[in-house]
């Protein structure tokens, strides 16, 4: 069976498996992404080409997929010929017939290397926040968190909950606004500020912090989001 004259030439993959999830047909995209350009084999799976781990993680997100009857979505990684690891997302539809039974299922594959990889990163800058002891949130203009790791939920006591709930947070944010000069808010040639601030801890000690607060902007000079890093130095102060 050959795909669809229509969708054959399209820049991503585009396959047909039947009922049980084998493939029937493909674009040349799909060949060239997920089998090396190489033509389907019979009864073969649109990861017949992953690690033998990842193909049988496949085949069991398949199965579930198909007993819940939920739409099927899966990422597993290839080898370039030059050894380069690259991520492949596949994602499946049921195919219905004239008495809407299911007759097979039409698919996509994109090559999604570059999110992975940001992903990746992204989780391992979280975790190296995480071991420090300073206090790190992210909050937009309105206050609402969009960052906060675990020195701050022990230093701060602020929690992932949105600020209008959490009122920990609402008053470490109104101590930044309150103290840190208006101007360099104000000011789109300022992006970072450094100076302390005075904050009443969750113990109720009154705390001196060394803050550094940094701005990002929009191209109009909007604020987009904060950045605050604080250091607890009220011994050293002492």
């Amino acid at each position: 069976m050959e795909i669809d004259r229509s969708i054959a030439s399209l820049p991503i993959g585009v396959f047909e498996t039947d009922i049980n999830g084998r493939l029937t047909s493909a674009n040349d995209a799909f060949r060239v992404l997920a089998l090396g350009g190489g033509s389907i084999t019979q009864g073969a799976a649109p990861w017949v080409n992953a690690q033998p781990a990842e193909r049988s993680l496949a085949e069991a997100a398949w199965q579930r997929a198909r007993e819940t009857a939920t739409p099927f979505t899966f990422e597993f990684r290839l080898w370039k010929p030059d050894g380069e690891v690259m991520w492949i997302h596949v994602s499946t539809q049921p195919q219905l017939g004239t008495n809407s039974a299911i007759t097979g299922y039409v698919g996509t594959a994109h090559d999604v290397t570059d999110s992975v990889n940001r992903r990746v990163l992204s989780n391992q800058l979280i975790g190296l926040l995480d071991s420090s002891v300073d206090a790190v949130i992210v909050f937009d203009p309105r206050g609402e968190l969009l960052f906060v790791n675990d020195g701050a939920r022990t230093l701060i006591g602020v929690s992932e909950h949105s600020a209008t709930t959490d009122a920990a947070t609402q008053l470490f944010i109104q101590a930044i606004r309150d103290q840190v000069p208006r101007e360099v808010v104000a000011n789109p040639a300022n992006n970072t500020w450094e100076g302390e601030l005075g904050f009443r801890s969750p113990d109720g000690i009154m705390r001196t912090l060394a803050l550094t607060l940094h701005i990002v902007r929009e191209a109009d000079g909007a604020v987009q989001h904060f950045s605050v890093i604080a250091r607890d130095i009220t011994e050293a102060k002492q």
